[in-house]
């Protein structure tokens, strides 16, 4: 598993690559924050921040990046071991 943010800049080949934005770096339309608190406020008696949000908007985010990763690391392995099929 290969860390993006360890990988900024030029690749081998001469391309530049896509950096990646950490995910707390990243803008979250105040809307996105209010509907992640209405939806998840049900499920708990603590009154729910916009911090709160976003970390759960992190963490889902989280949690499905490294199911891709997975995945592809999974697909990499098959593509790689013809003998696995």
């Amino acid at each position: 598993m290969t860390d993006r943010r360890r990988n900024r800049g030029a690749r081998a080949n001469g391309h530049a690559e896509a950096v990646s934005v950490p995910p707390s770096h990243r803008a979250i339309d105040e809307s996105f924050l209010d509907r992640t608190i209405e939806i998840f406020q049900t499920r708990t008696d603590r009154p729910l921040t916009r911090e709160d949000a976003r970390e759960m908007i992190e963490n889902v985010t989280g949690f499905f990046r490294i199911l891709g990763e997975w995945n592809q690391a999974e697909q990499e392995s098959r593509d790689s071991d013809p003998a696995e099929e």
